[in-house]
């Protein structure tokens, strides 16, 4: 912890380092496997990229949200 900052209360406040540690920071490690054979099976030269645009900002077309909690 910082001796500098300043803490409030939070829906976490009640938790030890270890209980939000097994709540919270928990893989899935079943589900990262699963998307990594995934990944390795994927064709990457079927993926025509002529024409597409060298950069795309999301918040342009609103699939950006504010930042919650």
């Amino acid at each position: 912890m910082d001796p500098g900052a300043t803490y409030g209360v939070t829906q976490f406040s009640d938790l030890s380092q270890d209980e939000f540690a097994e709540q919270y920071l928990t893989l899935n490690t079943e589900g990262l496997k699963s998307l990594k054979e995934t990944a390795e099976e994927f064709d990457m030269s079927e993926i025509n990229v002529e024409g597409a645009p060298t950069s795309y900002d999301w918040r342009e077309h609103g699939a950006v949200t504010a930042v919650k909690n």
